[in-house]
């Protein structure tokens, strides 16, 4: 939670969800978000419905309040001394500093991503936000990868592919199974619905995978 002068004369209410008790609001200062946002000063230049009302909404794949808290206390004067991105807070940190273009934490951001290891769950991460020399390093990294570690791209096809693609550069003998899987997923039949397409490329990547294995003994 936020320091324990954070709450001193604040004008403006941030809310989360519909917003409707105690847990769903959060209130702050205008003048620090307007300094550190010029998304959210442009809110309150413009004379826009945020103004008049002194009320933020804010989105939920944005961020929840127990996350926008930690990026608020980053702003306030003497905030957190000994505060480090990590694997608990890079995801959100990044979220609301690209979506309020809070340019010198968004960089901070993006730095630990070019040095942070490789893992599914990032790649999906970098790959939805157009981190691309982020997605570039990380799938030069990826050396071996399980069904249950494939689990974060199961709603991301390009990226199961792109790691499939990885794998069979390195492991040998497999680029005609990552050909089949994308030709296959581009041949689907017309009638079938977006999830049947993403049932069927998963099922394609799990037999991929199963494959990688027999592929390493022979190496």
């Amino acid at each position: 939670a936020a320091g324990p002068r954070a709450g001193v004369a604040t004008d403006v209410v941030l809310q989360f969800g519909e917003g409707k008790d105690a847990d769903d609001v959060m209130h702050a200062h205008s003048a620090v978000l307007r300094v550190a946002s010029p998304v959210i000063d442009a809110m309150f230049e413009a004379g826009m419905q945020e103004k008049q009302l002194m009320k933020i909404p804010i989105n939920a794949e944005v961020a929840s309040k127990k996350e926008f808290e930690e990026f608020y206390e980053l702003l306030l004067p003497f905030g957190p001394w000994d505060f480090q991105l990590g694997a608990a807070n890079i995801k959100h940190m990044f979220r609301i500093s690209d979506y309020f273009q809070v340019e010198r934490l968004r960089c901070k951001c993006v730095e630990y991503l070019r040095s942070a290891s490789a893992a599914v769950d990032l790649l999906v991460f970098a790959h939805k936000h157009g981190l691309k020399d982020v997605y570039a390093r990380m799938l030069g990294q990826v050396s071996s990868v399980t069904k249950d570690e494939l689990a974060p791209a199961k709603d991301s096809p390009e990226v199961a592919l792109d790691i499939a693609a990885a794998l069979s550069s390195k492991l040998g003998g497999l680029q005609t199974h990552v050909d089949e899987l994308r030709n296959n997923t581009k041949q689907s039949p017309p009638y079938c619905s977006f999830e049947d397409k993403l049932k069927r490329l998963e099922n394609k990547v799990k037999t991929f995978l199963e494959r990688v294995p027999d592929a390493r003994a022979r190496k």
